[in-house]
């Protein structure tokens, strides 16, 4: 996922480390995603995609009853985003101490979030 988005020596010990567990996999990743630049114009996006299942009872499709126009889905999109940021900062920390241009990061934020 990182391939060519982070710096050759922070990769390498990125892909030595023996604990699987820190590991960023997403389900699906493309390259060729289509969106919208500009009016007329039309450019190629790297993307992410996770398929995640999820129970929501049909007497309450709402995760939060507290906020009517909450969905499930969304809340559940926005704890994955947010998971991923979380690991992502953790890999800066781990792997890039010290360095300011957060790689990980700046690398998973390319793949089109938000």
């Amino acid at each position: 996922m990182f391939h060519g988005l982070v710096l050759a020596d922070i990769h390498k010990q990125y892909c030595d480390q023996h604990s699987i567990k820190e590991f960023i996999i997403p389900d699906i990743m493309t390259y060729d995603h289509t969106y919208r630049e500009r009016p007329g114009r039309v450019a190629l996006q790297r993307r992410i995609f996770e398929v995640k299942t999820m129970h929501v009872d049909s007497h309450m499709n709402r995760y939060n009853p507290c906020n009517p126009n909450g969905r499930a889905v969304e809340k559940r999109i926005a704890e994955i985003e947010a998971h991923y940021m979380k690991r992502a900062k953790n890999l800066d920390a781990t792997f890039a101490a010290g360095n300011n241009s957060n790689p990980f990061l700046s690398a998973y934020k390319s793949y089109g979030i938000n």
